[in-house]
């Protein structure tokens, strides 16, 4: 029996939320995707650039900024960008440390 085309659409539907899931945990587990493994710069001058040329990890959107904080994690002193996705609104914080604050 021939399945319906919404049972089709729901079915590639949910299998691509379960892709932009598996997406999106992958790049918690990239440079930048959390506070132990942020992405080393020179300047706080090119954190914000740097971080809207990435793309979002859900849909390959274009990320904004949202807020730029400086923090201290662990005893490391961290910037981090809440952002948000222009295209699907999906959120995403990006971790940053200045080269000098390694030393």
């Amino acid at each position: 029996m021939k399945k319906r085309g919404r049972i089709d659409r729901r079915e590639a539907a949910r299998d691509a939320l379960k892709l932009a899931d598996a997406k999106e945990k992958l790049s918690r587990l990239e440079a930048g995707g959390a506070p132990g493994r942020p992405i080393r710069v020179d300047s706080a001058s090119v954190i914000e650039l740097r971080a809207e040329s990435m793309r979002c990890p859900r849909c390959d959107g274009e990320l904004k900024v949202g807020e730029h904080t400086a923090q201290v994690v662990d005893g490391l002193a961290l910037r981090k960008l809440d952002m948000r996705c222009k295209s699907c609104g999906a959120p995403r914080t990006i971790w940053f440390v200045i080269g000098s604050d390694l030393n």
